[in-house]
Order: structure tokens, then sequence, then C-alpha cells
């Protein structure tokens, strides 16, 4: 298992977080890393809810030690282990359209994607069950993190889970940033801008948007000149 030793910040969640189609110096945990100079570990994998991350995250920690912070881009809740086979039961489209004119991110989707997570309406029994799982999982996170003195932050880039978390009152939950004045650097964040290798997964934008929200200020450009380069990250 590959990461700092001690590592100041932990990173967890799913393809978003691990970089998935983008080339791994443009990912969120590696803008935080540039913006706050610290030493950032990434525990992510492909298609994997709660649980497993919470799995993943225990094993690092025994092979690497505590973090001072963990953030946590939380994927949708209706995934164990690997993607649901179904696609009946989430958005199909996984890129995070923003909409920086009105300010808010959650300016699509329909009311029954944002009842099914929280209320148990329109849901199958075993989506059900595994959406209360991995919100157990969140609250474990939570009370250990509070007893061993670990910062911990928690976001989502799925407009249904946002819902949820806000209606549990979760304190560690912070809505992603929508403010929006960003512009590319290079030549490089401009390919990547928009979209990843699987016209599925969101490009570089919003990976800023998923580190501000974490970092809770706005990148600066000098960091954005910085993001064409290797830094102190490890995955």
């Amino acid at each position: 298992m590959s990461g700092w030793p001690e590592p100041d910040i932990i990173c967890l969640g799913c393809s978003f977080t691990s970089g998935h189609c983008i080339p791994v110096e443009l990912s969120w945990p590696n803008i935080v890393a540039i913006e706050t100079g610290l030493k950032v570990n990434v525990v992510a994998g492909c298609g994997i809810g709660y649980t497993t991350i919470e799995n993943m995250l225990v094993s690092h920690l025994h092979v690497r030690g505590l973090p001072q912070k963990i953030m946590f881009l939380g994927p949708d809740l209706q995934r164990l282990h690997t993607r649901m086979p179904s696609t009946t039961n989430k958005i199909v489209d996984h890129r995070l359209n923003w909409d920086p004119v009105r300010q808010e991110y959650w300016s699509n989707g329909s009311d029954k994607f944002k009842l099914r997570q929280y209320d148990g309406k329109n849901i199958r029994p075993h989506h059900s069950i595994i959406t209360g799982m991995n919100i157990d999982a969140v609250q474990r996170l939570s009370r250990w993190t509070k007893r061993l003195g670990i910062g911990f932050a928690l976001s989502t880039w799925w407009k249904p889970a946002h819902h949820t978390f806000t209606q549990l009152g979760l304190e560690e939950y912070t809505p992603l940033s929508a403010a929006c004045n960003h512009q590319p650097a290079n030549d490089a964040q401009k390919h990547w801008w928009s979209y990843s290798t699987d016209g599925q997964h969101g490009g570089f934008h919003d990976q800023l948007h998923f580190a501000e929200t974490f970092l809770g200020h706005p990148i600066s450009h000098t960091t954005l000149k910085q993001l064409d380069e290797p830094c102190s990250l490890n995955t």
C-alpha cells in the first residue's frame, strides 16, 4: 500500500477522487496538496461505495498512521462494493452540470430522485438497505474521527446524496461550492477542462470545485499555474 507515512490529509472517494480518466495532476486531491503544501494520501477507487471506502481507509491507517484531517467526496448512496448493474435507480449522466449564473449546483434532476435517498418511497427494498448501510458507514467515520481528534469533512457530487445528508443534518457535511470565475491557466488544462476521456466523469473544472469545497476558499491563479506538475500526492 503506497502513500506518505503519517499524512497530513487523506482524501476519500470513488473515481472522481482517484482522478479517473484525467491526469492525476489535475485531480482535486492534487489541487489540495499544491494549495496547502501538505502531504496528501488518496484512498479511492472506481465504482466503490461507502462501506468499501471505510474498509480501505482502516487498512490504510493501519499501515500509514493517522492524518490530521480526512476529506470525503461521497458517491451515490446506493452502491455496495461496486456500481449496481441496473441504472434504473440512478441518474445515468454523472457530469455535474454546473450552473454558475444561478449559483446552484442542484439545478437539474427531479423530485423522485431527491426523495428516494431518505424517505423510502418508490425504492426497492435492497436499495433502501444499501443506502442505510452507507449512511451507517458515514456516521461511524464521524464518531471515530471525533474520538481521535481528526478533522472530518464530507461532501458529495451526487444530487440525491446531497438531499439525504442535508435532511440528516450531518454537521460535517458541506454542499459543493458553486461560485465560479475559473479560467484554465495552460493548454493542458484547456484540454481537460470540461470532459474526461470516458465522457461520464467531470473534467478539471469540476475538480476545482471539489477542491474549493474542502479548502473553503477559491483556488488561486498561482496554484492553477502549478497544476501541470507533480507534487506531494500519494495514492
